[in-house]
């Protein structure tokens, strides 16, 4: 293996668990609490190493969420493709900021993506 595929290696370990996570069946009373894992790893790497992950990350991830979820197909990667290109735009302006308050940015878009993917399933 390369040098390249061994820095991927973790990256897709981490997306394989947060879809995992977020195909989980829970009892109804967990899952209103449940986060968006996917959509935080996503974020995570599209603010750490955008080269490495970026677009194509969260768009594979989004239609493999589909696939696991059964919704439309591109419903989630569009979600994740537009909430990764923002965190793309901004990763230096996040990346700048104290540990203790960096979670504020990437909370709201993986609020707002939660809300834009689960709005449209029926």
């Amino acid at each position: 293996m390369s040098h390249d595929a061994l820095n991927r290696v973790p990256m897709l370990l981490s997306v394989l668990a947060g879809l995992i996570l977020s195909v989980l069946p829970l009892p109804h009373w967990l899952n209103i609490a449940r986060p968006d894992f996917l959509v935080i790893v996503v974020l995570y790497w599209s603010i750490m190493v955008p080269r490495a992950g970026g677009l194509t990350l969260a768009f594979l991830a989004g239609l493999l969420l589909d696939a696991f979820k059964g919704v439309v197909l591109g419903q989630h990667a569009l979600a994740l493709c537009l909430a990764s290109y923002i965190a793309i735009k901004l990763h230096l302006r996040v990346r700048i900021f104290p540990y203790g308050t960096r979670r504020s940015p990437c909370s709201g878009c993986s609020r707002s993506t939660s809300s834009c993917c689960s709005g449209s399933t029926a």
